[in-house]
């Protein structure tokens, strides 16, 4: 029974991927240390602490000598900061710097899995970059999960600190990335109830599960959150931010009609475009980076409407 259920589990969270990673310097975020102007010419790793819970945060950055805009990268579920190779080239030779963190449980992370985590470290980041690097415009870009960090940004106090937020195949809500709805309410109501044996015995110390670590409590917030946390209750809080949603017609993580959920619930300026060829990973990244940088450049009257 207990290895029904582990292969349960494996199945769960195995659904997802990742990249590899490096880890660096330690920063306090807010403190004059972080002020000074680094004109990094090749990717750097660093790390920042929250200074809500003191966990630390890995990074990593390319500036771009003489840059004006920094691109925040967000991973999905089982990916890191090491990800986006494609996008950051493409960035790096359109003369635009990027930076990129682990989320919590991914990574050079050293703390289980926590989305709200991650959605306080994304707030701790940009708070810094815009304390260190004022004159550089931020643009945050998320993949999936990563997309859904950047749909919540409106509940933190760095939402008035960006220029645009581009959500690729973002869910409307946390538990749309399983595509095991049922198994996501069993293990939920399992979890309310305080039953989970298996559980109990898989996760007496943290594991890494598909990419990603996770303990007991992390994975059980997990379950709630997934029905709980629902990235179309905040995206309205962007604006004045423009929000751009980007997702491909054949994507059966995260279905076109969840997606037109979370368009629906965000405010203007705000403009959804659909890939008609790509599922939930894009595979032509190039279009997708051209797109995006038509709109890194573009004035806040262009974002309208459904494409």
């Amino acid at each position: 029974m207990h290895s029904v259920g582990l292969r349960l589990l494996v199945a769960f969270v195995g659904t997802l991927c990742g990249f590899a990673v490096a880890g660096g310097w330690v920063f306090e975020a807010g403190l004059a240390l972080c002020a000074q102007e680094f004109q990094w010419s090749e990717p750097k790793a660093f790390a920042l602490t929250n200074p809500a819970d003191r966990v630390e945060i890995p990074c990593l950055a390319n500036l771009v000598e003489g840059a004006d805009v920094l691109v925040v990268f967000l991973h999905g579920m089982g990916g890191t900061k090491g990800g986006f190779l494609k996008e950051k080239s493409m960035l790096e030779a359109d003369g635009i710097g990027w930076v990129g963190f682990d989320q919590r449980g991914h990574g050079d992370s050293k703390v289980p899995f926590s989305f709200l985590g991650s959605l306080s470290d994304l707030e701790t980041l940009i708070v810094w970059l815009k304390e260190a690097y004022p004159k550089k415009r931020l643009v945050v870009y998320g993949h999936s999960l990563g997309a859904s960090l950047g749909c919540m940004l409106g509940t933190t106090r760095a939402k008035d600190l960006v220029e645009l937020v581009v959500s690729v195949a973002s869910p409307s809500k946390l538990g749309d990335l399983y595509r095991m709805q049922p198994l996501l309410d069993m293990l939920n109501l399992r979890v309310e109830n305080g039953g989970f044996p298996v559980l109990e015995l898989f996760f007496r110390s943290p594991k890494p599960v598909g990419g990603i670590l996770f303990d007991q409590t992390s994975f059980e917030e997990l379950v709630i959150d997934g029905n709980r946390v629902r990235m179309k209750d905040s995206i309205g809080l962007l604006s004045p931010t423009p929000v751009l949603l980007l997702h491909g017609a054949l994507d059966a993580t995260v279905t076109l009609p969840r997606a037109l959920d979370l368009f629906r619930a965000a405010s203007d300026p705000k403009e959804f475009v659909v890939f008609p060829c790509e599922r939930h990973t894009f595979e032509d990244k190039e279009a997708l980076m051209r797109f995006v940088l038509s709109r890194i450049n573009s004035p806040k009257g262009v974002y309208a409407g459904i494409r």
